[in-house]
């Protein structure tokens, strides 16, 4: 049992960047997650949109050479890293606690990274 309403809130805000995890990005475009308000919604959407201007370039380059390069290969992916990166932090910034912060930022991390190895795969 929770000790207090402000634990209670600090759990609610956990489960909540958790659903994130499932959510996550549909194609760039991040979904509405519950009680995930306007500002980290803002911010999640302006991390995708610099993750997907910054991949077309990897793509029109493989493109124009008809293969991508290994260079390219890993520097896609850690710009795919950054982004999940950002994108996790953008959902958790709200999550005063910063034991609670971190582990809903692991998760999220977690699990928008493997939704981007299926999205690339």
């Amino acid at each position: 049992m929770l000790a207090d309403s402000k634990s209670h809130g600090t759990l609610l805000l956990l489960i909540d960047a958790l659903r994130a995890l499932v959510l996550c990005v549909d194609h760039g475009r991040p979904l509405k997650a519950p009680n995930v308000g306007d500002e980290q919604m803002k911010c999640a959407g302006a991390a995708a949109k610099e993750y997907l201007t910054a991949d077309a370039a990897f793509v029109r380059r493989a493109t124009a050479n008809g293969v991508m390069s290994v260079d390219d290969t890993i520097a896609q992916r850690r710009l795919a890293e950054d982004f999940c990166k950002q994108w996790a932090a953008c959902l958790v910034s709200s999550i005063t606690d910063a034991s609670s912060r971190e582990t809903a930022l692991r998760a999220t991390f977690a699990g928008r990274l493997t939704n981007e190895a299926k999205d690339n795969g």
